[in-house]
């Protein structure tokens, strides 16, 4: 009975998985492992954790900064685009200029900053998730979130003037 809640798990949670992996890793096959060794462990307990898409987030997680403490260089994936959920190709490339801006300007933020965005944006994560999988408080998670917006305003009205004056 466990393996088959498993397997359902695995079918519901694989893909974001990999997306949020390959959002930290920038290697498709590093997030592949990754997610691998994320369900391995799920496979590993005892009991079917709680808030199961959390848990499954953190342990994603952490293999990951563990892998990066090691040593090992992880990037932070930036392309967009790839990670959006079912964008048209005439949308993206409509989007295209934007999309590098914003890329750029997401560039700008931390680490943790990144992370968080990445959750709350592309992974539709509520607060309360993000702070289970970060293990920062639910009111950090608002803090750090609300910082990383008035970094990208900052940057993207910065980005925007400059533009505007090249074009006069």
């Amino acid at each position: 009975m466990k393996s088959e809640l498993v397997e359902t798990l695995f079918v519901l949670h694989e893909k974001p998985l990999l997306r949020f992996a390959y959002f930290m890793t920038k290697d498709q096959e590093m997030a592949k492992d990754f997610v691998q060794d994320t369900f391995i462990k799920l496979i590993n307990q005892e009991e079917i954790p709680e808030n199961v898409s959390a848990w499954l987030y953190r342990v994603c997680r952490n293999l990951i900064i563990d892998h990066k403490r090691r040593g090992k260089k992880v990037v932070y994936h930036e392309d967009f685009a790839e990670l959006s959920k079912g964008r048209l190709e005439k949308d993206m490339i409509s989007e295209s200029e934007d999309l590098s801006i914003l890329q750029k300007a997401i560039a700008n933020l931390s680490e943790i900053e990144k992370e968080i965005v990445a959750l709350k944006f592309y992974e539709s994560k509520s607060y309360k998730e993000i702070s289970l999988i970060t293990g920062k408080s639910v009111s950090h998670v608002g803090f750090i979130l609300h910082e990383s917006m008035r970094k990208l305003k900052e940057i993207l009205e910065s980005t925007e003037k400059k533009i505007s004056e090249i074009r006069l």
